[in-house]
């Protein structure tokens, strides 16, 4: 009897462990085409890129900054565009003094062009980051991501668009802006002295980095951005979530996409992935992924060939809504993409199911509230628990590093990925072994904790949901855990235990993981308290499952 209790743990180990690296390195592996295909390949742009990021190019070295605009010059006007330069005097650092800025603008016309035909404009910007101090040295960064993936993809893009030039019924603008990291100047230059570069433009794409590797991110949006998505789903390997855009909106931090995003529909893509590297000297050539440079051009390239070769998008309101989509993307299942109108509806099927679920687990308990409500306080102990620890513990390395806490931008500690592993692998631990050491006094235990999970599920997707229409990470998992009980009562049916628990688990760490890389390491504390809540729900499925206890 013990050896076959300890061969079912070591399978469910093995299965978790299975389904969480797959989790993480869902994105691992992109194909890449070589130089002499016709299709979007992430060598040749490498090749300009390793010309724009021989030098830092910042507001601080105008002659490294004039040589990538020559060359960005070059090459759209190489590769037919009607190319020019917007030059803005006089603008005003906050460094010190004044400097120049000149913008780089390219149109490249479909073969029927009327005074009607409509635009796809593609925006990235030339400049790399100014001076910053990073543990007491002046550092500059060479731009080889921030932003030579913007313009390599896009100068890339538009070379694979020409091949089926014509197919096109609508064009491209191309906008290469200066000084985006002083203060927007050249895009907020643009909207002031050269508007007509927005002219006929109905649909706008903006291309960063906020690190070097990664998939790239949707992260951003326009409002009402319902027919944007739908556009979206073409790209492949879809990598986004509309909590980002939300939660975005709340940041301080902008973008050029953020000076047109009111008036033009859009999206902001980037790799959101090393911040240590970002804005520093790290962020060069010999630090480029070629893995996620392709993943950019799977993203765009499909986006614009639809936009340029279909007659749709010839319409000045084609991209044009009055209603926001809820979407969101897991590995292997590709892009959800609800209506808020329908996601209504799954929240509220959701709470219904809550109610049948508890009301047949407590029946099979046949405990009272006073009971649910210990095993309660006692899920949430932990949660919270580990979560102030983990925050204690952000906040102790960023002392011994010498640098201001942070939550949302806590970069330069050093091993803070073993770290955060570490104290993931505690918590989750420590959650199991608290369960396990309650559920020998009392044998009702599991399926009370099992109902607090819920209740907790239940009421944290409500308070998202109410405050910021966005609770996937926590709604899913709740309805196919829901889902999952009600179907356990039956026998042959019991298998759907696993897919719950890995479907979870899956979930789970894709969400935390991007969650990680995106707020970094001082988020450690929301990651734990959330990992608690997986673990919680995942693990008391497969010791109910496993007991036979419904």
């Amino acid at each position: 009897m013990k050896i076959r209790y300890v061969c079912k743990t070591l399978i469910f180990c093995c299965f978790i462990t299975i389904v969480s690296l797959c989790g993480l390195g869902f994105f691992s592996y992109v194909p890449i085409p070589d130089n002499t295909s016709d299709n979007f390949t992430a060598h040749r742009v490498a090749s300009d890129i390793k010309i724009i990021s021989k030098a830092p190019h910042s507001i601080q070295h105008p002659n490294e900054r004039k040589v990538v605009k020559d060359y960005l010059f070059y090459r759209l006007q190489q590769m037919g565009g009607d190319t020019r330069t917007f030059p803005y005097d006089s603008i005003k650092s906050k460094l010190g003094g004044y400097f120049n800025i000149e913008n780089v603008y390219s149109v490249f016309n479909p073969d029927n062009v009327t005074d009607s035909t409509q635009y796809i404009l593609l925006v990235a910007h030339y400049d790399s980051r100014f001076r910053q101090i990073v543990r007491k040295d002046t550092v500059y960064s060479y731009g080889a991501a921030d932003d030579g993936y913007g313009l390599g993809v896009i100068m890339e893009s538009v070379n694979v668009a020409l091949k089926y030039k014509e197919q096109w019924r609508q064009g491209i603008k191309v906008l290469f802006t200066d000084s985006e990291e002083h203060e927007l100047d050249g895009m907020v230059n643009m909207g002031e002295y050269n508007p007509e570069v927005l002219d006929n433009v109905n649909f706008v794409i903006n291309v960063e980095a906020r690190g070097v590797k990664g998939p790239a991110l949707l992260f951003e949006t326009s409002d009402n951005n319902s027919k944007v998505m739908e556009l979206y789903k073409l790209a492949k390997q879809p990598h986004t979530f509309s909590l980002t855009s939300v939660v975005y909106k709340f940041m301080p931090n902008d973008t050029d996409f953020s000076i047109v995003k009111r008036d033009y529909p859009g999206m902001n893509f980037s790799v959101i992935d090393n911040l240590r590297y970002y804005h520093t000297d790290l962020d060069n050539y010999s630090n480029i992924s070629l893995e996620s440079i392709q993943h950019y051009g799977m993203a765009i390239e499909p986006i614009v060939h639809e936009y340029l070769t279909n007659g749709l998008y010839g319409n000045k309101d084609a991209l044009v809504a009055d209603s926001d989509s809820v979407f969101f993307t897991l590995p292997f299942f590709g892009m959800f993409l609800f209506s808020k109108t329908e996601y209504m509806i799954l929240n509220i099927v959701a709470l219904l199911l809550v109610v049948v679920v508890l009301c047949f687990l407590m029946n099979r308990s046949g405990v009272g509230c006073k009971q649910l409500m210990g095993a309660i306080f006692i899920l949430l102990m932990i949660a919270f628990g580990s979560g102030v620890i983990g925050t204690a513990v952000a906040y102790v390395c960023s002392i011994f590093y010498g640098l201001k806490f942070s939550i949302t931008s806590l970069a330069y500690v050093g091993c803070d990925n073993y770290v955060a592993i570490v104290s993931i692998v505690s918590a989750m631990f420590a959650t199991i072994m608290i369960f396990r050491s309650k559920c020998k006094r009392n044998r009702y235990f599991p399926i009370l904790y099992m109902s607090g999970c819920i209740i907790v599920y239940c009421l944290i997707s409500l308070i998202m949901y109410l405050s910021l229409e966005e609770n996937f990470f926590i709604l899913i998992p709740l309805i196919v855990t829901l889902v999952s009980i009600l179907l356990g009562v039956f026998k042959h049916f019991r298998w759907v235990y696993w897919l719950s628990v890995g479907f979870t688990v899956l979930l789970g760490v894709y969400f935390l993981n991007v969650l990680y890389i995106a707020i970094t390491f001082g988020s450690i504390g929301v990651i734990l308290f959330l990992a608690v809540l997986y673990t919680s729900l995942t693990y008391t499925q497969y010791y109910v499952m496993r007991q036979n206890l419904i």
